[in-house]
């Protein structure tokens, strides 16, 4: 058998036959090196096999909120002034989906808001009368001043944190729709009910409801009264810090929920008799509507809340002023 090859490591590993018993400068460092390299290679390994059978399998997240791909897909073409999609409804009435509601509020802690919320408790109304309910507590929220001059209300960012905490408590997922209620309005859950089922919502489906007269809000839809399906509800608090990076918080609430449940591709249903915007208790009394908004005077809200409830008369005929302002097919009734 012919003699092995005489390099540099020879001689200096362990019974090495080699006479050659003195090291330049340059071999000592060549011979470090290489030692060197096959010892990182041999822990290369040695991790790669430990880790490869417990690493966990890597999930798309965003703050812990998931966005598929095809969601992302759709909010890179977002468009504020896309009228959404409306949906089909149901063809039968085994077709459509249910009633149940979960309403919650979102309170500011020493706010009058909190006296508001104590009185629709005491009376089993608002929210109190849904299926289910929460309260919820909230964040002060700040003005925009733009160039114009004008200051709008930016309560984007306080309410995505209310949705977070809807999405960890979790108790919509028990019902067919979420229903997200000011404190000043005055909300009857059952008419709101009986008008999902003669929209005919179509069931399993993500679906939200415009709720008022385009003249009141481009879109239609107001946030004093943001009624969701269960799946729309999930398919908006999972696609919250998408919809963030996309759209941004410099706006109402509503147009922001409005804006990302469009660029979702969730479909809405109409009906411009849901909501009522008007300070007037007197308006209270037409029964058409689900809900009369803003009301922040104590005495207000309570005197529209026994208004609706028939606890007390209206104190006179609606207004004409009041009139003009409702959908047509509604005026000739309260003329």
């Amino acid at each position: 058998m012919p003699p092995p090859p005489k390099d540099e490591l020879q001689g200096f590993l362990p019974g090495s036959d080699s006479d050659d018993k003195d090291l330049t400068a340059s071999q000592v460092r060549r011979v470090a090196a290489a030692v060197f390299l096959i010892g990182l290679a041999f822990m290369a390994v040695g991790i790669g096999f430990l880790a490869g059978p417990l690493a966990p399998k890597q999930e798309r997240v965003s703050s812990g909120l998931r966005s598929q791909d095809k969601d992302s897909t759709m909010l890179r073409r977002w468009d504020s002034k896309s009228p959404g999609i409306q949906a089909t409804p149901a063809k039968t009435k085994s077709e459509a989906a249910g009633t149940t509601l979960f309403c919650f509020i979102a309170v500011l802690p020493g706010s009058p808001e909190e006296l508001l919320v104590n009185i629709a408790r005491e009376n089993n109304a608002s929210i109190f009368d849904c299926e289910g309910h929460s309260v919820y507590h909230s964040v002060p929220a700040q003005f925009k001043t733009w160039d114009t001059g004008d200051s709008t209300l930016v309560n984007t960012a306080a309410f995505l944190q209310v949705w977070q905490q809807v999405k960890n408590e979790g108790a919509y997922l028990d019902y067919d729709w979420t229903a997200k209620v000011d404190a000043d309005c005055v909300f009857m859950p059952h008419r709101l009910q009986g008008k999902i089922a003669y929209l005919k919502a179509p069931a399993n489906q993500a679906l939200y409801l415009h709720n008022t007269m385009t003249r009141f809000m481009d879109g239609a839809f107001l946030g004093a009264l943001e009624v969701t399906s269960k799946l729309a509800t999930t398919k908006y608090i999972d696609n919250l810090q998408a919809c963030t990076s996309t759209i941004g918080t410099l706006s109402g609430e509503d147009g922001f929920m409005k804006d990302c449940l469009n660029s979702l591709q969730v479909p809405w249903l109409a009906d411009e008799s849901i909501m009522h915007p008007s300070p007037i208790p007197i308006d209270c009394q037409m029964k058409d509507f689900a809900a009369f908004h803003p009301f922040k005077a104590e005495g207000d809200w309570r005197y529209c809340y026994e208004i609706t409830a028939g606890l007390k008369p209206a104190p006179g005929p609606v207004p004409p002023g009041s009139i003009g302002i409702i959908p047509t097919w509604m005026q000739k009734k309260y003329s």
